[in-house]
């Protein structure tokens, strides 16, 4: 049985909520973003979820994503506070030139970068992002879980052996026996299979540089899914590309401009 539910915009939407409510404006009130003097822009936003809640923290909000039913839902408003800025969305391509006007304090790309299908890609949308901020203060928001960590291979909705730490990595020609072609096809064709090594080189090469980064062995986003508490590990074990490789289950990164 598929138990993919993220093929659901509407649960999609609220989990995106709450990833915006219990940990994106948590991560960035930490780094001293003050949430409601900003204006966000949200590449590849989804349905939505995440604007609507910093909406209610204050923040102005704009959102794209190539989905028209993702689009559709995002208009609906979410969330329990009536005082709210309403964030805008448009259907648009962010490996194509936006039809957006003004200027961002802050660009997010919250698990996206990973399902741009090459790294020439990743380096567009990191440079187009870098071109949509107001100015050297403003910043972008990059998150992803790296292609070889536990479950890096997005296979929460593969049957039966979703529950199998770096399954996805197993010989294609045994996986082909036990799952469907569809996921094969999802492995090989809509994830890069990025790496941190490889992301910190195209944020280089897009003349970005890191402001903050913070690894997980357990990422937040794991605690709504399935109430785990999310554990961050310290620089010390930053240094082993083995973990960096194939334990760090979620990445996050604040970037901006070099000077």
């Amino acid at each position: 049985m598929d138990t993919d539910k993220f093929g659901d915009p509407k649960w999609v939407k609220n989990y995106e909520y709450q990833v915006g409510k219990t940990i994106i404006i948590p991560f960035l009130t930490k780094v001293g973003i003050e949430i409601n003097k900003i204006n966000v822009l949200d590449l590849g936003c989804g349905s939505g979820g995440i604007l609507w809640a910093l909406g209610e923290a204050g923040a102005q909000g704009t959102g794209i994503d190539r989905n028209p039913n993702r689009i559709n839902e995002a208009n609906q408003h979410i969330g329990v506070s009536h005082d709210y800025r309403t964030p805008t969305f448009q259907v648009g391509n962010i490996l194509l030139p936006l039809s957006i006007s003004g200027c961002f304090d802050l660009v997010l790309l919250v698990e996206v970068i990973e399902h741009l299908v090459d790294f020439e890609n990743v380096n567009q949308t990191l440079f187009v992002a870098s071109q949509c901020l107001c100015n050297q203060n403003g910043k972008i928001l990059v998150t992803f879980p790296p292609y070889k960590s536990p479950f890096g291979g997005h296979q929460a909705g593969w049957p039966y052996i979703s529950f199998l730490p770096w399954v996805h990595l197993w010989p294609r020609f045994i996986l082909r026996k036990i799952i469907a072609k569809k996921y094969l096809d999802f492995l090989d064709k809509e994830l890069n299979h990025i790496t941190i090594e490889k992301f910190e080189s195209c944020a280089a090469k897009s003349d970005l540089r890191v402001v903050k980064k913070a690894y997980f062995f357990i990422r937040p986003e794991y605690y709504l899914r399935y109430r785990v508490k999310p554990i961050q590990y310290s620089k010390f074990f930053e240094r082993s590309r083995i973990i960096n490789d194939y334990l760090t289950s979620g990445a996050y990164y604040l970037l901006e401009r070099k000077p």
